[in-house]
């Protein structure tokens, strides 16, 4: 995948591996070393997409959990939201 595809899927792919990061614990035919082999995988992943957005974009938000979005109301998409926290940007 080059990095063109990126730059339009990036949050995406970000969202998606805090999913699955989210949910790999909830698995229960994975073995315990491998449950721990494939978060280590997707926290590679992750970084390695915020390092390329870093170059990209200079300072972005960085996300670590999934992002929230209520579709049974008529809120759009772009409404997605995290849950509050405190600012947090990587540069």
């Amino acid at each position: 995948m080059g990095l063109r595809v990126l730059e339009h899927r990036d949050y995406t792919l970000i969202r998606e591996l805090n999913l699955f990061l989210q949910r790999l614990n909830a698995a229960t035919k994975l073995k315990d070393e491998d449950k721990k082999r494939f978060a280590a995988e997707g926290r590679f992943l992750r970084a390695y997409y915020y390092f390329e957005m870093v170059k990209r974009m200079g300072g972005v938000p960085l996300i670590l959990e999934p992002m929230v979005w209520d579709y049974k109301e008529t809120l759009p998409i772009c409404s997605m939201r995290a849950p509050p926290s405190p600012p947090c940007m990587i540069s």
